[in-house]
């Protein structure tokens, strides 16, 4: 929790730093979506157990908030697939879909303005609700999911993202190429004895409309 209070921080800061620029300010609007590889941290009574990873997708919208030409907020919303696919050590597959909303701090180099292509850097704490979760053991038939206890598994997780990528476009619209890391903090988990965090690596495609 001490790094999302610290991105947290940095993105107040930021902010701030950038209200002299706020007679400038534009917004972009825009869609994204895109691939991800999840797994999750995972330890059952102090012991590490190394899950398979899980592939899926993502889909949303963006709106971005031009706080000077180099520093922009950006929020999304998204639908997003998590969990994990079965090991040689856990017998078990996770499918946890949630409703994602992170809210980063873009810097843009250079910043926005005639040059055609920029180089994104981001960072910033994501929220997530939990809309569907089911399991399956591995060895059962592959439509032989179950839905997840409510009690099994906890609905919101808190985590932070961080990335980078190209937009090609000049000003503050274009198309954005991002690859992103979800790292999540919360214990999904309500067993005893068990620690389940989220992970996930999203490569995104995206356009953005800008307007003032």
């Amino acid at each position: 929790m001490r790094a999302l209070r610290i991105t947290a921080a940095l993105l107040i800061l930021a902010a701030v730093a950038a209200t002299p620029a706020a007679a400038q300010e534009m917004m972009a609007l825009g869609l994204k979506g895109g691939f991800n590889r999840a797994t999750v941290s995972a330890t059952i009574d102090g012991t590490a157990q190394n899950t398979g990873t899980r592939n899926g997708g993502h889909i949303g919208v963006s709106a971005n908030v031009a706080l000077s030409p180099m520093w922009q907020l950006q929020m999304d919303v998204l639908y997003v697939g998590k969990g994990f696919n079965a090991s040689d050590e856990v017998d078990a597959r996770l499918s946890v879909n949630y409703v994602e909303f992170p809210v980063l701090l873009v810097a843009m180099l250079p910043p926005a303005g005639p040059r055609l292509l920029s180089a994104r850097v981001f960072a910033g704490p994501s929220f997530s609700w939990r809309v569907t979760c089911s399991i399956q053991e591995a060895t059962s038939d592959a439509s032989n999911f179950q839905d997840c206890d409510r009690d099994a598994a906890k609905v919101l997780d808190i985590g932070v993202m961080v990335g980078g990528g190209l937009k090609i476009g000049r000003g503050y619209g274009g198309l954005t190429f991002d690859v992103a890391y979800d790292y999540g903090f919360t214990n999904i988990s309500t067993g005893a004895g068990g620690n389940v965090k989220n992970r996930n690596l999203l490569f995104t495609a995206g356009i953005l409309v800008p307007f003032k």
